[in-house]
């Protein structure tokens, strides 16, 4: 179990060091729609982490709980201060990075001035550099989460393996006590078979006696 576990810490470490940047890139927002631009990040982190950090990160900067639609998460008319103090519109989703993949997340934000106005680099890139660090602050993010589920769960594997321990100690403490226990018993057995003892010794003199009176009576005839 130790082994996995470290197996998989150091799989974590690898990954989070070959996570890419952020890029631009024209994406379909929705299935069956024209892409639309957008900035995407591929870094270290099982999907639904990386999710729960970005909603977090959204719920808080905003005090809005944001809405799903189509399979975005999304938050409408919303002061996002690390990206912009504008107030704007914001869509993002979190997937495997490939398929069968839960080590790895892609995360695709689109951010819009409203009415479908999705921002570019050559008009707003402030907003948009703004928008990849914000990403890339992502990989650091996620990072500490996973590693505080791994200390939560190595925790438990702990208090575990000390229930495991004071259940053993226990188990000595009830053996050894039957262990006195039994010693007890054998006193007093070999106190049982004393007094056993001479109670046929005793019963024996009695006859020995009888037999001897018996001859002396035969004697006499």
């Amino acid at each position: 179990m130790k082994k996995i576990v470290f197996t998989l810490f150091l799989w974590g470490m690898t990954s989070l060091l070959l996570g890419q940047d952020a890029v631009e890139a024209a994406v379909e927002m929705y299935k069956k729609q024209p892409p639309v631009n957008a900035v995407r990040l591929t870094l270290p982190g099982n999907y639904k982490n990386v999710s729960s950090v970005l909603y977090e990160k959204f719920r808080t900067a905003t005090k809005s709980k944001g809405r799903t639609e189509k399979g975005l998460t999304v938050f409408t008319g919303v002061v996002f201060p690390e990206i912009s103090n504008k107030t704007m519109d914001y869509y993002y989703r979190v997937d495997r990075a490939a398929k069968k993949d839960e080590a790895n997340s892609t995360i695709t934000m689109f951010v819009s001035l409203g009415n479908g106005n999705f921002i570019k680099s050559d008009k707003y890139p402030t907003e948009v550099a703004k928008t990849k660090a914000m990403l890339e602050q992502m990989k650091r993010a996620t990072k500490i989460l996973e590693m505080e589920i791994a200390l939560k769960t190595q925790h438990s594997v702990v208090k575990d393996s000390e229930k495991k321990l004071s259940d053993i100690q226990a188990q000595q403490t009830a053996l050894e006590k039957k262990i006195e226990e039994i010693k007890a018993e054998i006193e007093k057995n070999k106190k049982s078979q004393a007094d056993q003892k001479t109670i046929i010794d005793a019963e024996k003199e009695k006859a020995t006696r009888l037999d001897a009176e018996i001859q002396v009576l035969k004697s006499l005839q």
